[in-house]
């Protein structure tokens, strides 16, 4: 993980009363959300929060984690959120020092125990979280039984939604590569931007146009040990446009990325094209 480094200089306002030193961390789960609505909305209320806390966020205090889920804890182990912790736990953020997110599952969306001793640990550093969805402030020293049950229940429900949500997906992809795995024949709505269905058997087949050699490359980079944001960097570097963006979807991100499922969805089906030109002697 790339070591982040913080100013705490203090700042102060015209009566030369010490104003408290502001932070923000933002979080979109998936790298096409930052073009969207996910992103702005979350900084919008930082600013709302500027106002009401009277402080100023400084921009090398507004950390934000593009692409990494808090489901599987990813933004804690290799993300900026990470990087927070580990400055305010060697005491590099003086106390009171303020930290808005918009909710609680900008932090975590992991099992119970484990949001709660994240939030915890954050608290304990002398780091004061705000969130600007509701304006409910945790304070080491001021965690009551209220503030406790409330968050937890936020926790709950942050980590059943995600769950889920993983949950139908897995299903969903396994049924539906098993049956195109099985016959061979395309779902009604196609995860496959590289392939098509021939119109006289109605079977899945390379589309010559989109060079089906840069599938079998994803197969020999996976195959070779490369982990799938390697692989995306590679085909990013090479100048390749995403399969998808042929078929102009709305909501397709432009470049290759492992969040939205490019590089991992064509990693697996590629794989599952090959053993069945492998075994049908193709």
């Amino acid at each position: 993980m790339k070591t982040q480094h913080f100013s705490t200089e203090a700042t102060y306002s015209e009566s030369g009363q010490q104003k408290p030193l502001a932070l923000s961390y933002a979080r979109v789960s998936r790298l096409i959300q930052a073009e969207g609505d996910g992103l702005r909305r979350q900084k919008d209320s930082f600013d709302e929060g500027e106002e009401r806390f009277g402080v100023t966020i400084a921009s090398e205090h507004q950390m934000i984690d593009m692409g990494l889920s808090a489901y599987k804890g990813k933004n804690l182990a290799s993300g900026a959120l990470g990087a927070l912790l580990k400055e305010a736990e060697a005491g590099k953020f003086p106390d009171g020092t303020i930290l808005f997110v918009e909710d609680l599952d900008r932090l975590s969306r992991g099992a119970i125990e484990d949001a709660l001793q994240l939030l915890l640990a954050i608290i304990k550093t002398g780091l004061v979280v705000v969130t600007t969805i509701d304006w409910q402030v945790y304070r080491k020293g001021q965690m009551t039984m209220n503030t406790l049950m409330r968050s937890m229940m936020k926790m709950e429900l942050a980590h059943e939604e995600s769950a889920k949500k993983e949950y139908r997906t897995r299903k969903s992809y396994a049924e539906r590569y098993a049956k195109a795995e099985a016959t061979g024949v395309l779902p009604r709505q196609s995860m496959f931007g590289w392939i098509k269905k021939d119109e006289v058997t109605g079977l899945a087949v390379f589309d010559a146009e989109r060079k089906p050699e840069i599938v079998r490359r994803i197969c020999d980079m996976s195959l070779s040990g490369l982990g799938l944001p390697k692989i995306a960097k590679t085909l990013i570097a090479a100048g390749e446009k995403p399969f998808a963006m042929e078929k102009k979807t709305k909501g397709r991100a432009e470049y290759w990325t492992v969040a939205n499922g490019t590089v991992g969805n064509s990693v697996r089906e590629a794989m599952m094209m090959e053993r069945r030109e492998s075994s049908h002697g193709y």
